[in-house]
């Protein structure tokens, strides 16, 4: 609870600020939108020899700190368990990391890269850092033409080098998947009009970005407005949180088309009453004082048909159709772990009504439709 507290405090803090330091709004989304406009205009155009990135060539690319090193080591161990043979490349900043570190990685077959020339002249301060403001540069810097990123807390359940020659890859060269959050419409008014498309405005889910699958030939553009973004995010990150809405809004501002996942976000973590304080999926989830505790994100594949004539992927795929997991993004583990916890018990996730889709989220979280369970143990009784 404390940390969404203190995102909060943060951006209502440092954009009473802005709006104070811009005086007319109006004005200031005019340059600013002039700004990126321009910036976009001189950025590189893509060229393959320039960028030092291999024609046709594909890869895996991670990045982080150096206390992200042990958990990006597990993820290729785990990623390599599946049968993945994808060359796989730690991006990484010179003052995050230490020589130590980058001997280690490479005794796994990773490689490394230092980006560390690309982000030199931003303005960053340990929020941006913090945020995931070096995502875009350290795909950017890859020599991979075709890119699945996976932040170090995300493992692979299922080889994913399929995704790069699905039909809907090919078709948008972009993959992202759905996050809990709707794009709230009066807290993103201010991004749609600094996009150019005010009035534009449509309900989707956030992006979840600790998975991308990006083809960077086809989607250069989109890519060049997230770095802007990204470079420019004293401010950017202050209208939403984070990188992950910063990939949103590189593609939307370039009208850009990308996939978003139909499937919805499965939240997975233990069954917990009284009598289980650590968690059992013999745990009734609906009798009085006990409760589902989540700390994963489970993230699916997709019904594999770019030919329909909606946006952004937005239509449910048909109710035959079973989506298997790919990704586990086990993001509040790592906050804190307890080796005798069975932290995987079971999977939560919301169903929209029949022939309707998740949009406007309320306030309390009220969800309309029903509430499924899977239970991940050998013996499981879930009930609901």
């Amino acid at each position: 609870l404390l940390l969404p507290i203190v995102h909060f405090y943060f951006f209502l803090s440092r954009t009473h600020d802005q709006v104070t330091t811009a005086g007319n709004q109006t004005k200031f989304i005019e340059n600013e939108r002039a700004a990126w406009k321009a910036w976009l205009s001189n950025a590189r155009d893509y060229d393959a020899a320039e960028l030092g990135i291999v024609p046709g060539s594909r890869g895996v690319v991670l990045t982080g700190p150096s206390k992200s090193v042990p958990t990006i080591i597990m993820t290729v161990l785990l990623l390599r368990e599946t049968g993945c043979k994808l060359p796989v490349q730690y991006s990484y900043l010179r003052h995050e990391v230490s020589d130590e570190d980058l001997d280690v990685v490479r005794k796994f077959n990773i490689s490394t890269r230092d980006f560390s020339d690309a982000i030199k002249d931003y303005d960053w301060d340990a929020g941006e850092y913090r945020l995931g403001g070096p995502k875009i540069d350290s795909i950017l810097a890859s020599p991979f033409e075709q890119v699945l990123f996976l932040d170090p807390d995300n493992y692979v359940v299922k080889d994913p080098t399929y995704l790069f020659e699905t039909r809907t890859f090919q078709k948008y060269g972009a993959l992202f998947w759905p996050d809990f959050p709707v794009r709230k419409n009066e807290s993103s008014l201010i991004m749609w009009d600094v996009m150019g498309r005010k009035g534009e405005y449509y309900d989707e889910l956030e992006f979840e970005s600790g998975q991308i699958v990006l083809d960077k030939k086809k989607v250069w553009k989109a890519l060049m407005l997230t770095k802007y973004i990204a470079k420019e995010a004293r401010w950017y990150f202050q209208q939403f949180l984070g990188d992950k809405e910063a990939f949103f809004w590189g593609f939307a501002g370039t009208r850009t088309p990308y996939f978003l996942n139909p499937t919805y976000i499965h939240s997975v973590g233990t069954l917990v009453d009284r009598d289980h304080p650590a968690g059992s999926n013999a745990v009734n989830v609906s009798a009085p004082g006990s409760y589902f505790c989540g700390q994963s994100m489970l993230q699916t594949d997709f019904y594999d048909d770019p030919d329909d004539a909606f946006p952004h992927g937005r239509v449910p795929p048909p109710a035959n159709f079973t989506p298997q997991p790919v990704f586990m993004h086990w993001n509040m583990l790592k906050y804190k772990y307890t080796e005798d916890v069975d932290y995987f018990q079971a999977a939560m996730t919301y169903v929209a009504p029949p022939g309707k889709r998740f949009c406007r989220v309320p306030r309390r979280r009220v969800f309309t439709g029903t509430v499924t369970w899977a239970c991940l143990g050998a013996a499981s009784t879930c009930t609901t």
